[in-house]
């Protein structure tokens, strides 16, 4: 038999119940309605692809960057969303983000390289250690790409890349 709201709530309310911050029980409640009202949905996708699983909710996403969005510009003049795509790297996600006009930070060549290949045309690239293959995939795609640098000798090597190379304008 399916277990209803409240046992959730209950559940959630009794795994958390110890730390200093709980997240309000309506927002637990508005997250398990969502969860349990695609349960078929979702149930059909563990029959098929087995588990684990990963999903996003599409809808909650937008609106989630359409509030912060409008939060923000209320009190910044000039500001750019950028996703941190290390805190979920699934390319549908970076992509709708993408799409929706915002930018994406990415701190390894494997996600610049991913965010490059979504068409993303806002990249903050703000990963330590980078390597000169990492820096001249930034630099050759300089029209989409802010590079950070990390120290005086990450802006030494950039420098050197560029001299040695036909990206100079």
């Amino acid at each position: 038999m399916p277990k209803s709201l409240s046992y959730f709530t209950g559940l959630f309310s009794k795994l958390f119940s110890n730390r200093a911050s709980v997240l309000a029980p309506d927002l637990i409640r508005t997250y398990l309605r969502s969860m349990l009202s695609k349960r078929d949905v979702l149930l059909e996708s563990v029959r098929r692809f087995s588990t684990p699983q990963y999903f996003f909710d599409e809808p909650a996403l937008a609106a989630s960057l359409s509030r912060f969005q409008e939060v923000f510009s209320k009190h910044l003049g000039r500001f750019r969303i950028f996703y941190a795509v290390k805190s979920n790297s699934f390319r549908g996600l970076c992509k709708h983000v993408s799409d929706a006009g915002h930018g994406l930070d990415v701190s390894s060549g494997v996600e610049l390289t991913m965010a490059l290949s979504l068409g993303c045309k806002n990249i903050l690239f703000s990963g330590p250690a980078k390597t000169d293959a990492e820096l001249s995939l930034a630099i050759q795609n300089r029209d989409k790409v802010t590079l950070l640098m990390d120290s005086a000798g990450e802006m030494e090597r950039v420098a050197g890349l560029i001299q040695d190379s036909e990206w100079r304008d």
